[in-house]
């Protein structure tokens, strides 16, 4: 924590404490075929998890202190 709170997401805290932050683990057990479990794989999870991690990216280590109302990006 050498940086200002604001400057350190919440991503970065639960990186640092859990590792990666990925909903499933990597298989490469299929020796490179594109089976149904890879394709679902690349094309569900993995963009969930992509969007996991952008969401806890925005959160700031100083919003989660503060308690702030909304801190996570509104959609419209």
């Amino acid at each position: 924590l050498a940086r200002p709170a604001a400057e350190i997401s919440a991503g970065e805290v639960l990186t640092a404490l859990e590792g990666d932050l990925s909903i499933v683990e990597p298989d490469l057990s299929d020796g490179g075929a594109y089976t149904l479990s890879r394709c679902i794989k690349e094309n569900v999870w993995d963009v969930v998890s992509q969007r996991i991690k952008a969401e806890v990216d925005a959160v700031s280590l100083k919003q989660l202190i503060e308690g702030r109302e909304n801190t996570l990006p509104q959609k419209d």
